[in-house]
């Protein structure tokens, strides 16, 4: 059985999707011809946004029409980049980001051996538990996914080629306990500095709660798919005055609604901890009572704390399991970064819940 008290000194004390600066960067010549493609006129300053993951590259152009937030990603995403903005300027109901057309009337422009889009900056703060309720941000979430979800796609399995399909094999996750439950390689892990030894210790010392997890992966029935954000932490949320908008438009894709949503919900509650703005002891069983209530009575597909519980569950297996097969079957580092963070996200859910 978990042993909270031994858990509650360390847990919701790491996030890495924080600590997001520009950096001016030096104006190059693609930098002009995107900004004449987009016609976003004269070009008065430049800068780069640094972030740990490298899936594609953003910056932000100051011209003398306004702010323009420009992404950069590799040219074989480029027709999934022309898509994605083409459903993205679908949503009507919620607020999302509207990719602008270039001079040929596309979305994406192709320059040297990237794939690009532009879109007007959106102005506000990133989500960080007291610059918007969570009961506001958890409903405009269900009309997010809803909106998604009936999104009108000409060709179904088209689109799944194009964006891609995050099924989430059980299979696969069964590599997961290799490493978890594998004191040796939990040691090595430690000792390249890629977890603390107190995250060693959660690991060691609640083995066979892991264990028990890992068995009730069978159990767990997935409806079909839709069209959904996969990754709506509080960092692609921005929150204006009254307003709530949400961004990143490379994890739209095609997966289960109700495991997206639940990792939707958990990353920002456990966000709201971390930041303390959400008591844990002393605040968090009212504020989830609400949340479920509002959850019960929507039809995103969740009607119990051990669904959710499930479903958070399996998302954080699965991008543990993503983090892991790249490191050892690869040996990739790329992901490593956000491993510790993965595993503190796994026992923080079950503190919360289990």
């Amino acid at each position: 059985m978990l042993n909270k008290k031994f858990l509650k000194k360390d847990l919701f004390t790491i996030e890495t999707n924080i600590d997001f600066k520009w950096i001016n960067f030096l104006l190059n010549k693609d930098i002009e011809d995107l900004a004449n493609k987009y016609f976003l006129g004269k070009i008065l300053s430049l800068r780069k946004i640094n972030k740990k993951s490298h899936t594609s590259n953003i910056y932000l152009l100051e011209t003398q029409k306004g702010e323009y937030i420009l992404r950069s990603s590799e040219l074989k995403l480029h027709n999934k980049n022309e898509f994605l903005c083409l459903l993205s300027n679908k949503l009507k109901n919620t607020k999302f980001i509207s990719p602008l057309k270039n001079h040929k009337g596309f979305y994406a422009t192709k320059l040297g051996n990237l794939s690009w889009i532009t879109y007007p900056k959106i102005e506000g703060d990133i989500f960080n538990g007291s610059n918007c309720s969570i009961y506001k941000l958890i409903s405009y979430g269900i009309e997010f996914f809803k909106e998604l979800e009936q999104i009108e796609v000409f060709n179904p399995e088209e689109s799944k080629k194009i964006l891609g399909v995050n099924l989430i094999d059980k299979k696969k996750l069964k590599s997961l306990p290799k490493v978890l439950l594998n004191n040796k390689k939990i040691d090595k892990l430690r000792k390249l500095n890629f977890i603390k030894t107190s995250t060693a210790n959660y690991l060691l010392e609640n083995k066979s709660l892991i264990r028990k997890l890992f068995y009730k992966l069978d159990s767990i029935q997935f409806s079909k798919i839709n069209l959904v954000h996969n990754d709506l932490q509080h960092a692609n949320i921005i929150i204006n005055n009254d307003f709530i908008n949400f961004i990143d438009l490379e994890d739209i894709l095609w997966s289960n609604k109700e495991v997206a949503f639940c990792h939707f919900l958990f990353k920002n509650l456990r966000h709201m901890i971390y930041s303390n703005i959400l008591l844990l002891d002393k605040e968090f069983p009212e504020s989830l009572e609400k949340i479920m209530s509002i959850i019960y009575n929507s039809d995103i597909g969740i009607y119990s704390t051990k669904q959710f519980f499930n479903y958070s569950m399996v998302k954080i297996f699965s991008d543990l399991t993503l983090i892991t097969d790249s490191y050892y079957l690869n040996n990739d580092t790329k992901f490593m970064y956000d491993f510790e963070k993965k595993i503190h996200n796994l026992f923080e859910l079950i503190y919360l819940f289990y």
